[in-house]
């Protein structure tokens, strides 16, 4: 029963793999940023990096991947909007005291329209219990040959 729950485990794990790389493949647009602690979206822990994001299903996804192609995660997303134009694009982590940071929401810059990830049982957890800090880091579209480039939004 184990070397069952072994290769099924193994096989999930391929095909998420496979299913990323290829949602990868039909992204609409993509932004990158340098994240520089380790952070948990929708359940599972990225150490930091330099990551991509990109949307796909008609903006109700985002794909997450690491600049090294070893972390991978596509995200089902809810809609948000903002009351005025978020001209930069960025990413919103959330922080309850010394907790891990959660991945909180994605904007794509020049658009009030942002992507908020869901809330993991462990963030809704620390939120009940205690308010939140928030830390934007602003994120660079990335043309062909060019640096990347980002820091903390102002």
């Amino acid at each position: 029963m184990d070397c069952i729950s072994s290769r099924l485990g193994a096989l999930a794990l391929g095909l998420s793999l496979f299913l990323a790389a290829s949602a990868f493949g039909q992204v609409s647009q993509r932004i990158y940023f340098d994240v520089p602690f380790d952070f948990v979206a929708a359940e599972k822990t990225f150490p930091a990096g330099e990551y991509e994001i990109g949307w796909t299903l008609e903006n109700r996804a985002i794909v997450i991947r690491s600049a090294d192609y070893k972390q991978a995660l596509i995200v089902l997303t809810n809609g948000i909007e903002a009351t005025h134009v978020e001209s930069l694009a960025k990413v919103v982590f959330h922080r309850y005291g010394a907790s891990p940071y959660f991945l909180s929401e994605v904007w794509k810059g020049d658009t009030r329209i942002g992507s908020q990830l869901p809330m993991p049982p462990a963030e809704r957890s620390l939120a009940k219990a205690s308010r939140h800090t928030s830390l934007d880091i602003a994120a660079a579209r990335k043309a062909p040959g060019q640096p990347r480039s980002s820091g903390p939004a102002k």
